[in-house]
């Protein structure tokens, strides 16, 4: 090719750069508009599944190939977009975990670090606070505040070691068509576990601890659907009447791997 040739092919490149960075403007603007008004309506910055419909989207639109570059790319444009939105932050028990949440959300947002019972006291006082914990973590705090407003809000998995993280806040999160629900219980645990198997349902997690909190056994059960599907809401109700003690942790959009 010559010289010539590339020079032509490198003017159009810029050309689209300079195009590539106005829209991204566009769209960061718009997400400030959009923070405006959530603000004004108490509604939450950070929505999961919106944040992972607009990756599937994204990544749907392109050659598998190009899909995880793509993915990536998206994850600081909307990190852009939640930086604008409002003030919100990411709640780390540890370094390591910062830079997951750094990988997972893009250089824009604001990560913090704070112990279990700090992280806790900030999502519960703070709707713009989210925590960002280890799996494992996540079931030590949610220990110490069975009984709290805390709830499991989104969940994400890194690859390549597919390590597991929840997100942690008081807001609900809707319905994303690909949810699951998590809660905590205390009673028979074989009982407990046909509640979801007899309604259809599989079983995704069971993990049991001894509750300090409530002075005995007790189980995390996770199992797909929202708790505002119908069938799953028979299931919530039926666990909770075989229960001895019952909380519910949360539904929300199961990880997709990033």
């Amino acid at each position: 090719m010559k010289s010539n040739e590339i020079d032509r092919l490198r003017e159009k490149i810029d050309q689209l750069d300079r195009s590539i960075v106005d829209l991204i403007s566009q769209r960061t603007a718009v997400a400030e508009e959009i923070g405006q008004i959530k603000k004004r309506q108490d509604l939450p910055i950070f929505r999961p599944d919106r944040h992972g419909a607009v990756y599937d989207r994204v990544a749907d639109s392109v050659p598998e190939a190009m899909a995880s570059g793509i993915r990536y790319i998206y994850r600081e444009i909307m990190s852009l977009g939640m930086a604008v939105e409002g003030d919100l932050v990411f709640l780390c028990p540890d370094a390591l975990s910062g830079a997951a949440a750094r990988f997972a959300f893009g250089s824009s947002v604001e990560i913090a670090l704070a112990d279990a019972p700090g992280i806790l006291r900030r999502v519960s006082a703070d709707r713009n606070a989210f925590g960002f914990v280890p799996a494992g973590e996540a079931d030590a705090v949610f220990e110490s505040l069975l009984d709290g407003d805390v709830l499991c809000y989104g969940e994400v998995v890194l690859r390549p070691d597919h390590r597991r993280y929840i997100i942690l806040s008081t807001w609900n999160c809707p319905r994303s068509g690909r949810d699951k629900t998590s809660v905590a219980a205390s009673g028979d645990l074989k009982a407990l576990i046909s509640c979801i198997e007899d309604a259809g349902r599989e079983v995704l997690r069971v993990e049991t601890f001894h509750s300090q909190k409530h002075q005995g056994p007790c189980a995390f059960l996770d199992f797909p659907g929202h708790r505002e599907d119908p069938d799953c809401a028979v299931i919530l109700e039926n666990i909770k009447s075989r229960s001895d003690y019952f909380h519910f942790l949360g539904s929300y959009p199961a990880a997709a791997e990033l």
